[in-house]
Parts: structure tokens; sequence; C-alpha cells
């Protein structure tokens, strides 16, 4: 059986046509879906890492990193007292996602640190997520309330890494490449309050 398709030399009007592009996706999405018979080849002027890699990168998305949900409790800040940001229950420093081709399983190996603006001119780097206080390791202490009360607090993570994958079919197995930067950034606004003495 041959996974053969008509795509065109690159350049061609049958390669720039919308009917090969279709084409070409349906053969991509055949091959790794469904495992090749004894002695298929492969799309013609594609590699097999070319097409898990392909395949890989359609299906890298936010869904398939730890989810980022960051917040500050009690949902304000006081003047003078650090402020505990917790990055959510589910976030994490590094993973190792696994995607399901059919023809390979492919392990991503992705890493990312928490880069957070506090909204008041101040920015950090941190490795890990953030957790409650007493011990959470993401805080941040306001000198002075801001003039609109409150300030908008951004926090990013910018994923990066490489994958591998396994198969039985050794064409694709053992294949490997990098990732694409994939940046996920959330924000919410938070409220400062400041603390008087009052001396009587």
């Amino acid at each position: 059986m041959d996974y053969r398709t008509e795509v065109g030399e690159p350049g061609s009007n049958i390669a720039n046509s919308r009917e090969a592009q279709r084409a070409e996706r349906l053969t991509l999405d055949m091959i790794t879906r469904w495992r090749r018979c004894a002695g298929a080849s492969a799309v013609p002027g594609m590699s097999a890492a070319q097409i898990v890699a392909a395949r890989v990168l359609e299906a890298y998305d936010e869904t398939r990193v730890p989810e980022l949900d960051p917040w500050i409790e009690p949902g304000f800040a006081i003047t003078g007292l650090p402020a505990f940001l917790e990055t959510g229950p589910d976030s994490a420093a590094s993973a190792n996602p696994t995607l399901d081709l059919g023809v390979a399983r492919v392990r991503l190996d992705i890493a990312g640190d928490f880069e957070v603006d506090w909204g008041d001119g101040t920015s950090a780097s941190y490795g890990e997520p953030g957790g409650p206080w007493p011990d959470g390791a993401i805080t941040h202490t306001y000198g002075e309330r801001p003039s609109g009360d409150s300030v908008t607090v951004v926090v990013s993570q910018t994923w990066r890494g490489t994958w591998r994958s396994s198969s039985s079919d050794p064409a694709f197995d053992g294949l490997s490449g990098d990732l694409p930067a994939l940046p996920i950034t959330r924000s919410f606004d938070l409220p400062i309050d400041e603390v008087q003495a009052i001396i009587q």
C-alpha cells in the first residue's frame, strides 16, 4: 500500500491549490492515525520526522500544558505586607505530557518560568509555582496605594522544550525535535488597601 497523493512540486499551481493542501493534510492525518502497511512509502518530499513534527505542532497548544490560574488571596493586598501570588492548583514549572498520534506516541519535555508584572512598575521572574501564605514562592510587597486604588497583575509563562517519539514502526520511532515557544498570559485586577495606625 502506498500513501501517495498528488501534492505537486513546491511552487507549482497544483502545490499551491486548496485541493492540494487539503489532500496533503488528509494524507498526513491518515499516516499518523493508522499504521503504515509493510513497505508503505511516506509522503513524497516529506521524511517521517517531518510528518510527526507537523502533527506535533498541530496538537501542541495551551490545553497540553499545566493550567495557569493566578490569584492573590484574600482578593486584595495591603501596603507594607507581602502579597502571595498563587499560580493555580495545577500549575507547574515543568511537565512531560504525551500525545497519541496513532502511529506513534510523543513525549513532550517542557519547562517555563513565571514572569509577573505586579502592576506598580515592577516585574520579576520566578522558577517555581506560587502558593498561598505563608510559604508561597512568589510574593511582592506594595509600597503605596495606587491612585486608582487597584493594579492589574499580569502573569505570563512561556513554555519551551523538545519532543521525542516512540513507536513499534521503526520509521516513526526515536524521532525528536524542538518545540516552538508557547506563551500563556493571564491577568487580574488587585485592589490595594492601606492600613494607617491611629494614635490616641
